[in-house]
């Protein structure tokens, strides 16, 4: 087990400067610079770990896995004293991914791409293709121009097929395709469908597809200023916020119907998708809007703790990071009271110890190290992991 160099009482600079500057958000701060020099040492040790530990691999389903792992990779050689080899092996993943595309015709007779490794007894969820594809973006910015050229026709493809759909269905010889995975009209606008289920399309609406989408889109956007990916990223925030309870909770809908009991885990991709629109998107009216449509989120969100001070029970708790860098954001940049970063305690207190961050499964196993990898990058410099 890799000993963590950095323990200590963290957040006492937020009390210190929340009592100097009361009114001031700028002057806003979750860690001292020598904490978060601190952080930059338990960074740089999962990089090493993510090192020692493949992220490429011929199976595609556990490329996919890894798109949080490249997101840190990518981020460590930013923050971590561009160490080469943690932006090499990232870009590496990226040309794998690339060159697993499989071409289609879309519905609107054009080239669209998606990647079919994933399949699963028929089953592909667009989630993990999501989020590979958005992972892929975040490589673009670290490219070469030969790279960036490539990278951006992968990208483009994959969201002509979000868009368009294709002609027939890559899952199955002889049944027609879709015309969109994107619903145009009614009460779900804005959201994206499932994806395939027992080899035939679902275009009913998934929460962590939209989530997922949306970051993925924000991504492009960035690279290509084209302001249709721009509205495709914000219709699908609009449809996440417009179907909360009204307590304030997200609830997962998977296939059309919202799921019985709460999911923490729908939570941390719809976290990314409304951080990424903050940092890729370009627009302050949207993000004022943004945090002012969270506010009953993030109250429900506080209120939701677990025992631990983390989220959900068992397995779902590894996705308390993506809840932690909401909260962290949501700090940072709206008018809301200081009960947030006591909140966030119980969590590093978590992930910062040598033994109770093992269990956690920090550099045991490649989720949640790469989840708290993205965390922490984000407390360093918010904004990091997305490639801002």
């Amino acid at each position: 087990m890799v000993k963590k160099k950095f323990i200590g009482l963290i957040f006492l600079p937020i009390f210190l400067v929340s009592m100097l500057f009361p009114f001031n958000l700028k002057a806003k701060e979750l860690f001292s610079r020598t904490a978060k020099n601190g952080l930059k040492e338990y960074l740089s040790e999962i990089c090493q770990w993510v090192e020692s530990n493949s992220v490429n691999s011929d199976n595609h389903s556990s490329m996919l896995m890894a798109a949080g792992l490249v997101r840190t990779l990518l981020a460590g050689f930013k923050l971590t004293g561009k160490k080469e080899e943690y932006r090499d092996i990232a870009l590496e993943w990226c040309d794998l991914l690339s060159s697993q595309q499989h071409l289609v015709k879309t519905s609107q007779q054009n080239v669209g791409g998606l990647w079919l490794n994933g399949v699963n007894r028929g089953n592909l969820d667009l989630t993990e293709s999501n989020l590979a594809a958005a992972a892929l973006a975040c490589g673009y910015k670290y490219a070469n121009k030969e790279r960036k050229k490539k990278y951006l026709q992968v990208l483009e493809h994959y969201g002509r097929f979000l868009v368009e759909g294709s002609l027939v269905n890559p899952l199955r010889t002889g049944l027609v395709g879709n015309n969109s995975w994107v619903i145009r009209k009614g009460v779900n606008r804005g959201a994206f469908g499932t994806g395939y289920v027992k080899g035939k399309a679902s275009i009913m609406a998934s929460t962590a597809s939209t989530a997922s989408g949306s970051l993925f889109f924000s991504q492009l956007y960035k690279i290509t200023k084209n302001r249709a990916y721009k509205e495709q990223s914000v219709a699908a925030l609009k449809w996440i916020l417009n179907n909360r309870k009204a307590t304030g909770e997200i609830p997962s809908f998977v296939e059309g119907k919202p799921l019985s009991k709460k999911s923490f885990e729908v939570i941390s991709y719809c976290a990314e998708a409304f951080q990424g629109a903050h940092y890729l998107l370009n627009d302050k009216k949207m993000v004022r809007w943004l945090l002012t449509e969270l506010d009953p989120t993030i109250r429900w969100l506080l209120r939701s703790q677990n025992n631990q001070g983390l989220w959900g029970l068992d397995v779902e708790e590894r996705y308390s990071s993506g809840i932690v860098s909401l909260l962290a954001w949501f700090y940072l940049n709206a008018e809301t009271d200081e009960s947030i970063p006591s909140a966030l305690e119980p969590a590093w207190q978590v992930w910062l110890h040598p033994v109770h961050s093992q269990s956690f499964g920090i550099l045991m196993e490649k989720i949640p190290t790469g989840l708290v990898g993205l965390t922490i990058a984000e407390m360093i410099r918010p904004g990091s992991t997305y490639g801002r």
